[in-house]
């Protein structure tokens, strides 16, 4: 218990990330995942990460047009790439769409990512702009900068989040 408390308060005082409030005594330290707010329901998943890369393309369904620019703004700030945006359904890349079934409450999401997909379910747009605060927070702390940033491996973890 004392090297636990010490591992958090090094962390906050450090600005390391590596403990999480979602962390689980099964999981390797460096594995753990920070989000803020905690969501309802986090899973680790085992696999290689998303890598986002100049190609990733932003897939959405009706209606998301304005959430999909907003990700590729930020993602260009501090990747330099112009991420492709286009409407359809897609099996690679990252693709938001709206399901009422599939996420009944309101400002809801669901999140699955896998080596070769981020996919971000909602209820609503609100919940798919959720969903991408999510996503951001799981990418290197980088993603935030407004300047390119260079030597950035670009790497989201694979899991499965729910929250409302």
């Amino acid at each position: 218990m004392k090297t636990k408390c010490l591992i958090i308060i090094a962390s906050l005082l450090l600005g390391n990330n590596t403990y999480a409030i979602h962390h689980n005594e099964n999981v390797p330290l460096s594995k753990s995942i920070h989000i803020i707010p905690q969501p309802l329901k986090l899973e680790q998943k085992s696999g290689a990460p998303f890598l986002l890369t100049p190609k990733t393309n932003i897939v959405f369904t009706e209606g998301l047009k304005p959430q999909a620019q907003y990700m590729q703004e930020v993602f260009a700030r501090s990747t330099g790439w112009d991420l492709k945006t286009r409407q359809g359904k897609t099996k690679k890349g990252i693709f938001l769409s709206i399901d009422t079934i599939k996420v009944p409450k309101a400002e809801g999401y669901l999140m699955k990512v896998t080596e070769k997909h981020i996919s971000i379910v909602a209820h609503d747009a609100s919940g798919v702009f959720y969903g991408i605060q999510t996503l951001l927070q799981l990418l290197p702390p980088s993603i935030h900068s407004q300047t390119r940033q260079y030597d950035i491996s670009w790497t989201v973890p694979p899991v499965c989040i729910e929250d409302a």
